[in-house]
């Protein structure tokens, strides 16, 4: 309550959900990280681990599955660039009305 009567008091409230949208975002590319690396190549390996099939469709799989994880960390650095573009304009065009 005290460092809102000091700071005059709606300037707190909109830094601090501007926090929070920073952490959600982070949160979320956490999240999307965390699946997107795992997942693609965790499911695959356990899948030829319990299965014990031949080799050529293993190799198939591994291959199928190394190229949908490269094209998931790809599409996720293409956004995250995006975004920080995005991010940038609005800060600027924000900027320039003031």
């Amino acid at each position: 309550m005290e460092l809102r009567a000091k700071a005059g008091g709606g300037k707190q409230g909109g830094a601090s959900a501007a926090s929070a949208a920073a952490l959600t975002e982070v949160l979320v590319w956490a999240a999307h990280t965390l699946v997107s690396m795992t997942l693609p190549i965790a499911v695959p390996v356990l899948v030829l681990h319990w299965t014990e099939g031949d080799v050529l469709p293993n190799v198939v799989l591994v291959l199928c599955a190394i190229t949908l994880w490269m094209k998931l960390i790809s599409y996720a650095q293409c956004n995250w660039d995006l975004r920080c573009l995005l991010c940038r304009s609005w800060h600027h065009a924000a900027l320039a009305k003031h």
